[in-house]
């Protein structure tokens, strides 16, 4: 037998909220399709979902908030040898 470990949330809790919006939220969803099978930079995000940077960036946010996504590495433009 598998056993799971489980996280409660208070519904109280401002991170419920935006469970909630991020649920119903269309451009959340598909962020979260994409990222599903593999990493993508915000900009890669972007491209794939036609969504302006800004945009992506607040669902990132949003997401890596209520612990359904994970950054795992940060760069600027000017790091990047593209």
């Amino acid at each position: 037998m598998e056993w799971l470990d489980f996280e409660t949330m208070d519904i109280h809790d401002e991170r419920a909220k935006e469970l909630a919006q991020i649920l119903t939220n269309e451009k959340a969803l598909a962020i979260l399709h994409l990222l599903e099978d593999r990493e993508l930079s915000i900009s890669e995000i972007s491209k794939e979902l036609n969504l302006p940077l800004s945009t992506v960036s607040y669902h990132i946010d949003k997401l890596t908030r209520v612990g359904l996504v994970e950054v795992v590495g940060k760069s600027t433009g000017r790091d990047s040898k593209r």
